[in-house]
């Protein structure tokens, strides 16, 4: 296997290894280290809403999902090397999303399944993201609705 087939399979590691950070600290919420996997020009687009800039995603992440528990798990990834710092990968995704209920109500939120369409650049600190796009093909709502989007939660495409 020559070094280059080596470094191939190496960054496809690093890669996963990246995701699977990025899901652990979003459901945890460890905000700095979840914004520091994110490149500074990261693009995000989720829900029909866009989003730009690594420090104002993870600030505005924070704040949408402060009361709620989340739960991301990552199954199968595509990933593709497409220079010797870029990379894009595929990644099937089920999410659950609960924010708590409002006053008598039940907990609003909702169980997604789809796709992330990322894209990373190798840089001096490792892999980031650069891009991500998540495309939902089924959502189901909680007895208490999908949140709307205003300064905390997502909105109803």
């Amino acid at each position: 296997m020559g070094d280059d087939m080596v470094q191939r399979l190496i960054d496809i590691e690093d890669l996963k290894q990246l995701k699977a950070r990025y899901w652990r600290y979003l459901d945890t919420k460890d905000w700095e280290s979840w914004g520091g996997l994110l490149a500074d020009d990261f693009h995000f687009e989720v829900d029909g809403h866009v989003f730009d800039g690594g420090r104002d995603v993870a600030s505005g992440i924070s704040q949408a999902l402060a009361d709620a528990v989340t739960v991301h798990q990552g199954h199968v990834s595509e990933i593709t090397i497409t220079g010797p710092e870029t990379a894009s990968g595929i990644w099937s995704f089920s999410d659950w999303v609960e924010h708590p209920a409002q006053g008598d109500g039940p907990p609003s939120g909702f169980k997604g399944h789809g796709h992330y369409h990322d894209e990373y650049v190798r840089t001096a600190d490792g892999w980031k993201i650069t891009r991500s796009v998540v495309t939902r093909l089924r959502v189901d709502v909680l007895e208490g609705g999908r949140p709307a989007l205003d300064d905390r939660h997502w909105s109803q495409p």
